[in-house]
């Protein structure tokens, strides 16, 4: 009781003196302000945890996140934003977040900037190509007496959004150093200098000589270059009337074609020594019939896709199980573009093929480019997706003799790591994203090479 009592006589007290009087705005005929909480808004850094917190809450243990983007009017600040918000979700230790020198590659291929607008279509195709299984993009604004921080996060795998957080935030020294620091046309703390008003006599003055009307310029006769020549960049025009959007940092140029027979032991066409001469192949006739998921493929494998929106090709078929063997992926530290969707398997393995051959080394994908199995070499390496279908076909209903082990796929994690297939369970995983113990590039895996027709 004597507790009760203590709680409620300053209450009373309280109330009797704001009896007495009026506020003095109220005094002077004017409205009461609505007290509100925090009305000068919080501070960035603790918004930042704030909405980290909500979404190690609001997506799944171990979602790999990208942070794509926060639009503000100065580069600095957006990265104050996401280097902060990077290094509280890894605090909190149930998200992983995309490594951020992967993902700037990807903001030059796609030409915008870490503080620049990007639509959720596109942010969404960025998560694709990162293999992310959420993203992130906000913006902050300059609301007059606080700043406005939004942060959204998308979940890849549902397409909603898992996070939508709002914030007022607090106006800080730190805050007006950064957007002064970072420039832009749309400031949100930078004042555009006022220019001195001119005096008649210094008017008079400044006045320039009319110009010279150019010449016309005679356009330049157009250069032509092959597909290999190192001097083209990203957003020259292409060979192909096209524009480059991407230059991988493994370069190489194509090699001689062979015309003429190698022994084992022989110097190849590329300088280096010929290890495995291949008998001839001659490829079969194409097969034109129709056939079903499980049945045997013309190359004696097992048909595991049907394309539904067949062009170039219908079937997909997994290799015999004899033709299986294991390899490491190979080019650690090396960039090299690939893909994870259906389909992009067999580009994937020539670029791989072609950055291991550039590098001296002999992976997974160069093996399979090199395989020969029931007459045909056409076969490659499938991708993250590709390898998800052979799963999901065949080793669920126990076909294809599949070994309940790690299977590696053609499509690249980072630079270190690339992803693979647990056919155990069906998770695919990759090391990069802590759920394999360490295992990289380099390490052997099963291989099970794939070919379409």
């Amino acid at each position: 009781m004597k507790k009760l009592l203590f709680c409620i006589i300053p209450l009373l007290v309280l109330m009797g003196c704001a009896s007495g009087r009026k506020p003095a705005a109220q005094a002077a005929g004017t409205p009461a302000v609505k007290n509100v909480v925090n009305p000068h808004g919080i501070d960035l850094d603790a918004a930042i945890k704030e909405a980290a917190a909500q979404m190690g809450e609001n997506l799944p243990v171990n979602t790999e996140v990208a942070l794509v983007s926060v639009a503000s009017s100065s580069a600095q600040l957006s990265e104050y934003v996401i280097s902060r918000l990077e290094a509280a979700l890894v605090s909190g230790r149930k998200l992983v977040v995309v490594d951020r020198a992967n993902l700037d590659k990807i903001r030059e291929e796609q030409g915008f900037q870490l503080s620049g607008e990007v639509d959720d279509n596109s942010a969404k195709e960025i998560g694709k190509i990162l293999g992310a299984g959420a993203i992130v993009t906000g913006s902050f604004i300059n609301l007059g007496d606080v700043y406005g921080l939004s942060l959204k996060a998308i979940n890849m795998k549902t397409a909603a959004i898992a996070v939508s957080y709002p914030a007022d935030i607090t106006k800080s020294t730190r805050i007006e150093t950064l957007l002064a620091s970072g420039g832009g046309s749309t400031g949100t703390g930078t004042r555009t200098a006022q220019t001195p008003r001119a005096t008649s006599a210094t008017a008079a003055a400044a006045v320039p000589p009319a110009p010279t009307a150019p010449a016309p310029a005679v356009p330049a006769a157009p250069v032509q270059r092959n597909s290999n020549d190192p001097s083209y960049k990203v957003g020259d025009k292409g060979p192909g009337g096209g524009l480059i959007f991407y230059e991988t940092d493994v370069s190489y140029s194509a090699p001689p074609p062979v015309n003429r027979e190698y022994q084992s032991g022989q110097n190849g066409p590329a300088g280096g020594l010929v290890f495995y001469p291949a008998a001839h192949v001659q490829t079969p006739p194409k097969v034109d019939r129709a056939y079903q998921i499980g049945e045997t493929g013309p190359a004696g494998g097992i048909i595991f896709y049907i394309n539904p929106q067949a062009g170039d090709w219908k079937y997909l078929e997994a290799a015999p199980a004899s033709a299986e063997f294991s390899r490491n992926w190979g080019l650690s530290g090396k960039t090299v573009r690939t893909d994870v969707t259906t389909g992009a398997g067999q580009q994937n393995t020539k670029t791989i093929a072609a950055a291991l051959e550039n590098n001296g080394e002999i992976g997974a994908a160069l093996l399979c480019v090199d395989l020969t199995a029931g007459g045909y070499k056409d076969w490659f390496l499938p991708s993250k997706a590709e390898l998800n279908l052979m799963y999901r076909n065949l080793a669920l209903k126990s076909l294809g003799s599949f070994k309940s082990n790690l299977y590696w796929s053609s499509s690249a994690a980072d630079n270190n790591y690339a992803w693979m297939q647990d056919f155990s369970d069906g998770s695919q995983k990759s090391a990069w994203n802590g759920r394999d113990g360490g295992a990289d590039k380099q390490t052997t895996r099963l291989v099970r090479a794939v070919r379409q027709f």
